[in-house]
């Protein structure tokens, strides 16, 4: 899944940001369709460099999930006296949980990486989930029954499936010399920076990542004696 902010205003919002450059491209290179003269600052010597456009691909998934418990109701513990019959227990209230949707990424930058692993962070966010958060809000309507000796408590869970996943498109390296311009002012001739090309190929691959995603989710009564 792609952000949405146009491709050429993701690398101008890049080059003001980058700690070596303090200009915008000029005009005629914003324009540019498939080709990207970048600083190193820009760059940072990355063989690929991503941008808005650049997805996130799930290649591969886990055919199981796993239950990610993120509520304990342990304040709501319960015991059935091992000395009598079995005890029926709903708890029957609301409980509002928050809790990340996808958790555990990791993220190899491949032909991304850099001095500096600039692209990192970027990355990260790409990763299906990742950085978001939401509620479950469950009522405990069904209950459970509990055998004699047994204690119980509720609890809140979120169903996981673990998936993997690479990157798809971005500026690939020319490795062709060129210079970027520092001024778009005409009073000010400003420098020319030396540079390399970049020519944008949406359909490259690079990099993995992997990540816990939420599937599902649900609620249950921990029994234990």
């Amino acid at each position: 899944m792609g952000l949405k902010a146009p491709r050429n205003a993701w690398m101008l919002r890049a080059a003001a940001l980058a700690a070596a450059t303090c200009c915008l491209f000029p005009v005629s290179q914003a324009q540019a369709a498939s080709d990207l003269c970048m600083t190193t600052a820009m760059s940072d010597n990355a063989n690929i460099v991503p941008d808005q456009s650049t997805q996130s691909v799930i290649r591969q998934q886990a055919a199981n999930t796993w239950q990610d418990w993120i509520w304990r109701g342990t304040d709501y513990l319960r015991y059935c006296d091992k000395k009598g019959d079995p005890c029926p227990y709903t708890w029957g209230h609301t409980h509002s949980t928050e809790f990340n949707v996808s958790v555990g990424g990791n993220v190899n930058l491949g032909n991304a990486k850099s001095p500096h692993d600039k692209w990192y962070n970027a990355l990260l966010t790409l990763i299906p989930g990742m950085g978001k958060t939401s509620t479950d809000e469950t009522t405990f309507t069904v209950g459970v029954t509990m055998k004699p000796g047994q204690y119980a408590y509720p609890y809140q869970y979120i169903e996981r499936r673990w998936m993997q996943g690479n990157y798809k498109g971005g500026w690939v390296r020319q490795n062709v010399g060129c210079s970027v311009h520092t001024s778009s002012n005409p009073r000010h001739p400003g420098t020319n920076v030396p540079g390399t090309m970049y020519h944008w190929d949406p359909n490259v691959t690079f990099g993995d990542w992997t990540t816990n995603k939420e599937v599902g989710r649900g609620y249950s009564y921990y029994l234990y004696y």
